[in-house]
């Protein structure tokens, strides 16, 4: 009986040690980082809302951002805003991805690429943190928290006048 156990308990540790090293490797590789994450307070009743951030690709090879999701709105999509040729005016866009390149970055800000969150469940609020689930090509997903800063403060603003 003890070497019945013996031969079902070997394989077992084995595999085991084979998942965990497979799952740590796996963390260990990833080359993206997040840089100050954050969203602006919306309006009682505002149906809309954006998370802005650095992006960081520390790797040697080229990685892009295909996905974003968060429970805090109906519709979690990445966009970018560009200038319309004839009228000039500023407009939006989803996007499929954001190509992120090796030992480079991209930087998500207002007038610029972002996180849309469309049909919000409820309005962001400051000093509030949401939580974002950004989606890679090679990093896999990557879950961050977005602090929720007054409407048109940076987080360099906020740092500054905290001190």
């Amino acid at each position: 009986m003890k070497k019945l156990y013996l031969f079902l308990l070997i394989p077992m540790l084995s595999l085991t040690a084979c998942l965990e090293k497979t799952q740590s490797v796996a963390d260990d590789q990833s080359t993206i980082k997040i840089e100050q994450p954050y969203a602006f307070a919306t309006m009682p009743g505002g149906s809309t809302g954006a998370a802005f951030m650095i992006i960081h690709n520390e790797g040697e090879i080229d990685d892009r951002l295909i996905n974003a999701q968060s429970n805090i709105a109906e519709i979690t999509e990445i966009h970018e805003n560009l200038i319309d040729p004839d009228d000039g005016t500023m407009m939006m866009r989803k996007i499929r991805g954001l190509d992120i390149p090796a030992d480079g970055k991209e930087i998500l800000e207002p007038k610029g690429y972002h996180i849309m969150f469309i049909k919000l469940k409820e309005p962001l609020t400051m000093g509030q943190s949401v939580p974002v689930t950004l989606e890679f090509e090679q990093a896999g997903l990557k879950k961050i928290d977005v602090e929720v800063l007054a409407p048109g403060v940076t987080p360099d603003m906020q740092d500054a006048h905290q001190h």
